[in-house]
């Protein structure tokens, strides 16, 4: 019956003179099947019904063609067409320089959008300690805060929007999300090893509708895929300054149907100031097994823990005197996380496939110190404990099906998402000694709150690819959300005279309940046109989204206030850019607009609190209104030894790229009267990133400029300085020096580098809270030396 159901394929590939092609390649439906013909002829079994044949050869136009089987024998004949280009240069796609997406793999589109592939291990960089600023250096326009030289955890952000652990973005880890609470604390805790991490993908601005609502995008780190071998094997051990050690050790691999891989990272070191020691372990496992050729299961599990003390933060003065000064002996930051996810992976046929990955989440962070004035030295009596418990459970279905509309490959992709958070943030007095003992005391003088937040979203989205000839592509989309989010708790309120003393009457415990629902549509438009084989123009336009936080509307902090008429954000993403991609170079150009309405942010203003006290300055978290950012966003990548020595040999390898963006971001005329005009904060209106790699058989040697211009940290533009504790004020202009290099030897690597080489002493970030409050200082010179066996 099975071979009833098949139909054989068999031709030759042929040049415009009619002479075989061989080496070409048949490519069968969008689904990675791949025939490689033989002196140009080449013989299929297909499965009766419709298919999609590509044919592609270097130095040829690749061809599609639709074919419908039956059960008889179809015999092709199938012509390619010379490409030429006006220089008599012959190139082919697949030999592109610069690593990109291509317009659908497996369930996500990337036509038509402005999508970025990251891999970690293509640049030499620190991976044990998560260098961000040189693993996503080819990515334009990032805002990245380098506050925490042990990798911990990740800020990115971009475009204007907040680097604060990474919270503008849809967080994902495997295609689930990683982050607290992906719409009520959407702050992720955990970033994965990047020495486990095979592929980086990044999908910003309006790219990110099928994700999620953010104005970020989304940002998905694919692990490594488990070693074809039996038993495949990596070991990295790496030693780093200020006594810093990594191990990383990694073990997968496959038999018969079934698959398996795990990776644990252990590190730990003193960082570079006093009080600030750390120590982490990650640990990760996946199981699959093929059921059949249709059916895919998978399970996995990653438990996330680390424990650091915190060296707080500084005042612009102590800043300016000794960076490396800390006047905190007894803060302290635990973070405990648990990720859990399957996958199942059904294809019924050539023209569907569908996706269901149910996910969890149990995971806990607590903040332990004195979060009094950075300017106040600890006085030793009892500390804050801050606890976040983070439970969290989903369910995301994706399908797409493939069909024919004027003779080519249509694909429509869809999606519905279940998603329910129950979190509790609690805060009150603990001990006073300076040991890392998470638990509460009672004390009877202290502020305290205890909140449950609850959070249940359901959303249903969909996208087409829609390709009425192989120049234009048309990707329309629609998201439908619901957000029901609510909070439960109280917190007690104490006042104090001049001197210190609790008033009459106090403390008073106070209660408070809310519940707030809505429901909105957003919708998309992207489209984008072949300009010949190497260059592609794209616009893009996307409705956006951010609900109110957790962290928005409750905050215990002393120098920190809440709006209570704050509102959810909207707005939009549009975006229009040209890529081209050649043999030996690349350029890849944006130009964005972002809108931003009913904004939240920060603004110094003078209120009283404590009417003894009188006007005290404070931030206020509140919506500011409008903000209009635009930008240009350019990536250039070279092959400059291939240009100039193009018979050099395969011995010699270059590599350059610039990644520069400019970025105007200002208050609309909407805005309070106040701010009108200003910088929106976390907006360097120049970010650059240049680097150059050359390589000679198995040494490369790498160098990387970054320059960031200044930025402000609030909607007033308080300049440095301007905050007598340092915690608002202005990011000077900073920029930094790295150096690396790597030797290989079969199966052996030994690589290091000094970053920060030039000793430049900078700040990236102003924290209102831990593990600040005040100016967290970047590290200074550092080096790197990675051992690593890799058999996989």
């Amino acid at each position: 019956f099975a071979m009833n159901a098949q139909t054989n394929v068999s031709g030759s590939v042929l040049d415009q003179n009619n002479s075989p092609l061989p080496g070409a390649y048949i490519i069968v439906d969008d689904l990675g099947t791949q025939a490689p013909s033989f002196d140009g002829k080449f013989n299929l079994q297909l499965a009766n019904g419709s298919h999609v044949l590509t044919i592609s050869h270097i130095g040829f136009q690749n061809l599609d063609t639709l074919i419908f089987c039956q059960g008889k024998s179809i015999q092709l004949k199938i012509q390619l067409k010379n490409l030429t280009l006006s220089e008599a240069v012959v190139e082919s796609k697949h030999e592109a320089f610069m690593t990109t997406f291509n317009s659908l793999e497996k369930l996500t589109i990337y036509e038509a959008k402005k999508a970025e592939l990251v891999q970690p291990r293509r640049r030499l960089s620190n991976l044990a300690s998560n260098s961000a600023r040189q693993v996503f250096a080819e990515v334009p326009g990032l805002n990245i805060w380098e506050s925490d030289g042990a990798g911990l955890q990740l800020g990115i952000g971009g475009r204007g929007l907040n680097p604060n652990r990474t919270s503008n973005f849809n967080t994902r880890q495997n295609g689930y999300d990683i982050s607290a609470d992906p719409h009520g604390y959407p702050e992720s805790y955990y970033s994965p090893p990047l020495q486990a991490v095979e592929r980086i993908e990044i999908l910003r601005g309006a790219a990110g509708l099928q994700f999620g609502p953010q104005f970020g995008g989304m940002i998905n780190f694919e692990l490594r895929q488990s070693s074809e071998q039996k038993v495949g094997i990596i070991s990295e051990q790496s030693i780093s300054s200020w006594n810093g050690l990594s191990s990383f050790n990694q073990f997968g691999g496959t038999f018969n149907r079934f698959s398996y891989c795990s990776f644990v990272q252990y590190k730990k070191g003193d960082g570079w100031r006093e009080n600030s020691q750390y120590e982490a372990i990650t640990a990760f496992a996946k199981v699959g097994h093929q059921i059949n050729e249709q059916l895919t299961l998978s399970a996995e599990y990653t438990y996330f823990h680390y424990l650091a003390k915190q060296a707080g933060g500084l005042t612009d003065t102590q800043f300016i005197l000794n960076p490396n000064f800390s006047q905190r002996s007894r803060n302290w930051f635990r973070v405990d996380w648990n990720l859990m996810s399957a996958t199942l992976e059904w294809k019924p046929n050539k023209r569907n496939l569908i996706e269901v990955k149910p996910f969890a989440l149990i995971a806990k962070r607590q903040a332990l110190g004195f979060l009094g004035l950075t300017s106040r030295i600890d006085p030793g009596l009892e500390r804050d404990l801050i606890r976040g418990e983070f439970e969290n459970y989903g369910i995301e279905a994706r399908g797409k099906h493939r069909f024919e509309w004027l003779s080519m490959p249509q694909n429509l992709l869809f999606g519905a998402r279940y998603f329910k958070g129950s979190n509790r943030s609690q805060q009150g007095a603990a001990d006073s000694s300076s040991e890392a003992r998470f638990s509460y005391i009672q004390s009877d003088s202290y502020e305290s709150s205890d909140y449950n937040f609850l959070n249940e979203n359901v959303a249903l989205y969909s996208e087409i690819l829609l390709q009425p000839n192989a120049s234009w592509s048309f990707v329309p989309g629609i998201r439908l959300e619901n957000l029901n989010t609510g909070s439960k708790g109280s917190f007690t309120e104490i006042v104090r005279d001049g001197a210190g003393n609790i008033l009459p009457t106090y403390p008073r415990l106070l209660s408070e309940e809310d519940n707030f629902q809505r429901t909105f549509v957003l919708y998309g438009l992207g489209i984008s046109r072949k300009l010949g084989s190497f260059s592609e123009l794209f616009i893009n336009y996307s409705r956006n989204y951010r609900g109110i936080n957790f962290s928005d509307v409750r905050i215990e902090n002393p120098k920190q206030l809440v709006s209570p008429d704050i509102e959810d954000e909207k707005g939009f993403n549009a975006d229009i850019g040209l890529k081209t991609n050649r043999k030996t170079w690349g350029i890849d150009l944006t130009a964005f607009h972002l809108k931003y309405q009913n904004k939240i942010g920060n603004k110094l203003e003078s209120r009283t609190v404590n009417s003894l006290l009188g006007p005290e300055l404070f931030q206020v978290r509140q919506n500011l209104g409008d903000a209009s950012i635009y930008g240009i966003e350019f990536l250039a990548k070279v092959d400059f030894l291939q240009i100039l020595l193009p018979d050099s040999g395969g011995n010699f390898k270059s590599e350059a790229f610039i990644n520069a963006s400019w970025i105007s971001a200002q208050y609309d005329k909407n805005a309070e009267s106040s701010i009108q005009g200003n910088q929106v904060e976390f907006v360097p209106e120049w970010n650059i990133k240049t680097g150059v790699r050359f390589g000679y058989k198995n040494i490369t040697i790498q160098h990387q400029f970054t320059y960031l211009s200044q930025q402000y940290t609030d909607a007033t533009n308080a300049g440095f300085r301007r905050d007598p504790q340092g915690v608002i004020g202005e990011i000077p202009e900073y920029w930094i020096h790295d150096l690396s290099a790597r030797i290989t030897f079969k199966k052996w690597s030994l690589e290091g580098g000094v970053n920060n080489f030039l000793n430049q002493s900078y700040f990236t970030r102003r924290a209102t809270g831990y593990p600040g409050p005040g100016i967290i200082p970047s590290d200074p010179r550092n080096f790197f030396l990675t051992l690593s066996f890799y058999s996989w």
